[in-house]
């Protein structure tokens, strides 16, 4: 029990010093910077804060990459340290081209996959990486093909549950010439997952690496940072439910992973299956989710009422319970059609405000609340306006 307890501090410890655990911090500090340079040069104020990411991602994995670490401990998962370490390289290349999308599992671990496949006939000539190469290409494809289909299912989940925070809104042309909105999920989130590494392939690099024994063998236990990236725009729809459906898509296409790689138990050659079905299948989501977004353009101008685009946080909007994606028609008794007609009708009273709002149901609800000075300008609504503007109720 002791030698658990020690190897168990010891592998939280690594992940301290893990490269990774601080490209991931990084990146996400980049894409809140980016998200934040994006919102004022379309509305002249940020929504959300600038390490709203890095909170997040430092966060909502935890749990997930628990519930990986059981299981993967429990089935007796044995990844080579050589795999950790491509799986590593190929999460730092795919991270620098900041498109997020390709932190999926379904990518990294996917072409980890394949490359231990065929690993076998490759040599370099530097003793180090010819070593973790062989041990790559002598592993069993079961615990491969198992970590991608358990981290897909919490790629699927995250998304579902967490896919719509942050969700920024956005301008854009349309086709036909207009100024029409959008809104933008970038998101990233890190998983520690403890993983059993074969113990002599380990102390081979590492001698002063302390070892776990299980039966009559040796194995490091290692706590990793995995990372699960997310990117999608919606114009069609309430990102909160375009994403929620992207979630569903990907837990579906893990359960079928899932079924997948128990089969590589019996027959190793499927794990190829495994890892091209999982890139595939994840590129033709994105791909066809891309598609049906420009069905139907959600976010534009309509003959009645405007649709709210974006709320502030901790505005008078949002305590006045305001959801994006639902449609103000009249304002103090007004019926409105545009951002001016908003202005002067809200306008009209200085003391108080009092909408006529269509949910997300078509039914309609009365919101109503006192202002008080300057708030006027300060509701916390963002609206697209007609003259290709970004107009909000904070003008300064």
């Amino acid at each position: 029990m002791d030698s658990w307890f020690f190897e168990l501090l010891m592998g939280i410890g690594r992940f301290f010093v893990h490269p990774l655990f601080y490209f991931f911090i990084i990146l996400s500090i980049v894409m809140g910077m980016y998200r934040v340079k994006q919102e004022r040069k379309f509305f002249h104020v940020r929504i959300f804060d600038m390490i709203s990411e890095t909170k997040a991602m430092l966060t909502q994995g935890l749990l997930p990459g628990l519930i990986v670490s059981l299981v993967t401990i429990a089935l007796g998962l044995v990844v080579p340290f050589g795999a950790l370490v491509l799986l590593a390289a190929l999460t730092l290349v795919l991270g620098l081209t900041f498109k997020t999308r390709l932190l999926s599992p379904a990518y990294v671990v996917g072409l980890t996959l394949l490359f231990s496949l065929f690993a076998s006939h490759l040599t370099t000539g530097v003793a180090t990486i010819d070593t973790m190469v062989a041990d790559i290409a002598a592993m069993n494809p079961l615990a491969l093909s198992s970590l991608l289909a358990l981290l897909l299912l919490a790629e699927g989940y995250l998304i579902m549950k967490d896919g719509k925070r942050f969700s920024s809104p956005r301008l854009e042309t349309s086709k036909r010439g207009r100024m029409i909105g959008l809104h933008v999920s970038n998101r990233l989130w890190m998983l520690p997952v403890f993983v059993l590494l074969p113990g002599e392939a380990v102390t081979s690099f590492f001698p002063w690496w302390p070892l776990l024994a299980i039966g009559q063998e040796a194995y490091a236990l290692c706590l990793v940072p995995f990372g699960i990236g997310f990117f999608q725009r919606t114009r069609s729809g309430l990102p909160s439910e375009a994403t929620h459906f992207t979630g569903r898509r990907v837990m579906a296409l893990a359960i079928f992973m899932t079924l997948l790689a128990v089969s590589t138990y019996w027959i190793p050659l499927m794990g190829l299956a495994v890892a091209l079905l999982a890139i595939i299948g994840r590129e033709l989501m994105s791909l066809q989710q891309r598609i049906q977004d420009d069905d139907h353009l959600f976010f534009s101008r309509r003959d009645q009422g405007l649709v709210i685009l974006g709320i502030i946080p901790k505005s008078p909007a949002e305590k006045m319970a305001l959801k994006v994606g639902e449609l103000i028609t009249k304002v103090n008794g007004n019926s409105i059609s545009s951002v001016e007609e908003f202005y002067y009708s809200l306008q009209k009273n200085a003391a108080f405000v009092k909408l006529e709002v269509k949910d997300h149901n078509g039914e309609l609800r009365l919101v109503q609340r006192a202002l008080y000075d300057g708030e006027h300008h300060e509701l916390g609504m963002l609206f697209v306006h007609d003259e290709k503007l970004a107009i909000q109720e904070h003008v300064g």
